[in-house]
């Protein structure tokens, strides 16, 4: 009984980071931010040890196995929202840094501290918070982000930038 429940949980949860992942990397495009692999390859692992866990036989294969599916969707998850929180963060610093920051208002760099911290603050939450894949965790965490990237994008625009020129010049 234990091994049926364990597919229908990770079956859910496979569905569930695969629409998560459509979301973060729509915010990839969005800002013309490249790609990184690691929620695929991610993807592809768990589905490779959910097909093992069908086919387990014992109780310490359907164990591992379930263990894995769990880490591959938690290291997948995680590796992209830090990947973004980074991306922004270094953006964010070398933007505070120009002159035309250093001229603004203290409200303006005060915006941006904020947005900068709550990038620091998603990024921990993403690495010491996931221990296993959970779907309420990862809306929270998504949540967040938007959030986040919502604050970013009302800064630019009072100060007429667009979001694609603020990020667009960006390499990994």
């Amino acid at each position: 009984m234990i091994k049926k429940e364990l597919i229908d949980k990770h079956a859910t949860h496979i569905e569930n980071y695969s629409c998560y992942i459509i979301v973060l990397e729509a915010i990839l495009d969005k800002y013309r931010i490249p790609k990184d692999a690691s929620p695929l390859v991610n993807i592809r692992d768990a589905l490779s040890h959910f097909v093992d866990l069908y086919e387990a036989d014992s109780e310490e294969k359907i164990y591992g196995n379930s263990y894995a599916i769990d880490e591959h969707l938690t290291r997948g998850f995680k590796d992209i929202i830090v990947y973004i929180s980074n991306v922004f963060s270094q953006k964010l610093y070398a933007f505070s840094e120009s002159l035309e920051v250093l001229l603004k208002s203290n409200n303006d760099k005060y915006r941006i501290i904020i947005a900068i911290n709550g990038f620091s603050n998603l990024n921990l939450r993403a690495r010491l918070g996931l221990r296993t894949f959970s779907i309420e965790e990862s809306e929270s965490i998504l949540e967040e982000l938007n959030r986040i990237l919502k604050s970013i994008e009302d800064l630019l625009k009072d100060w007429k930038i667009s979001v694609n020129s603020f990020t667009s010049d960006y390499k990994n």
